[in-house]
């Protein structure tokens, strides 16, 4: 009996998913911050630690982060997987023990690894954010957090707000708002990471964007998984199989599943006065010049944000007149 080892495919472990340029994006801001906040330096006041091995203290941190946005950054999952292991270690590192950017990085970084569009990996990004801050809002669960008495140690904290609530009632909010989002995976459809990004985005306006670099990476990845839920629920898109059509769809189809060229009729007189480009969706309605370049951004996940825009009034007939002859 032969027995022979997988072969590894390699366009799987490849593939480009455009959503997921959202949590890079987010990683690399939260990184950059974490940078600026004296990362550089490599010393977070734990040179004594001795929980850990002592070949971690002889590993310097600041190179290992650069490895870890290589990782992360890569177009390849096995090399996201690694992320998730360097991610760890730096955890552990004596010298940046405590930092909960890397903590954050090690979840969402497991995450961005198997991240294949199915429903259970979006559910498992959903999971893993609601745990995160579910165990944040438990550790929390003590007397000096709840009565505001460490809160006042804390000086990026002192905001406005702070000012206004007072360190008593601005700790116990800060709780039950990570202890909210700790439910938050139940909810379904794409209310769950609506709702997560809103009491996120209540974080950072309470505490400022000191936070960004533990939170950046949470948010990256509930922006990729809501980006694609949003755009996978459009009726599939046909592209007249010639000319600008075929060659723009065949860039945006490595970005998004529900755009197919067709051979459908298409007027060749309308396709020239519109810049070449004609689309139909599975209603037969088609679209040509600017709006069928605005049904194309709206299937793709990384290019969603733009679609609210470009439909304002003004910047529409602007491209209007682009479109026409």
């Amino acid at each position: 009996m032969n027995f022979r080892l997988p072969r590894c495919n390699r366009k799987k472990h490849t593939k480009v998913f455009s959503e997921v340029l959202f949590y890079k994006f987010f990683f690399l801001a939260a990184n950059l911050k974490l940078i600026q906040k004296g990362f550089a330096t490599g010393h977070f006041g734990y040179n004594s630690n001795t929980y850990f091995p002592s070949l971690f203290s002889v590993l310097n941190p600041f190179y290992l982060n650069l490895l870890l946005i290589i990782f992360v950054i890569a177009p390849n999952r096995i090399l996201n997987a690694f992320a998730a292991i360097l991610a760890w270690v730096l955890m552990a590192h004596p010298n940046t023990l405590g930092v909960q950017h890397f903590v954050t990085v090690f979840w969402t970084s497991l995450w961005l690894a198997q991240h294949d569009r199915s429903k259970q990996s979006l559910w498992i990004g959903k999971f893993i954010c609601s745990m995160i801050f579910l165990c944040a809002s438990l550790g929390k669960a003590t007397e000096g957090w709840w009565s505001g008495d460490y809160i006042k140690n804390l000086m990026w904290t002192h905001t406005h707000l702070y000012k206004l609530l007072g360190p008593s009632l601005f700790s116990k909010l800060a709780i039950v708002g990570e202890a909210s989002l700790g439910i938050t995976f139940l909810i379904p459809g794409i209310f769950g990471p609506i709702l997560s990004l809103l009491l996120i985005s209540g974080m950072f306006i309470a505490m400022s964007l000191e936070v960004l670099d533990a939170l950046g990476p949470i948010c990256g990845m509930l922006l990729s998984i809501l980006a694609y839920e949003i755009s996978s629920k459009t009726d599939a898109l046909s592209v007249f199989n010639e000319g600008i059509s075929k060659r723009t769809a065949q860039i945006i189809t490595a970005w998004t599943t529900n755009i197919r060229i067709s051979d459908y009729y298409y007027s060749t007189e309308n396709l020239k006065m519109n810049k070449g480009l004609s689309v139909k969706n599975e209603n037969g309605k088609h679209f040509h010049g600017l709006d069928a370049y605005l049904e194309l951004i709206r299937r793709v996940p990384i290019l969603l944000p733009l679609y609210p825009l470009l439909k304002i009034k003004i910047i529409y007939r602007i491209g209007e007149k682009f479109f026409s002859i």
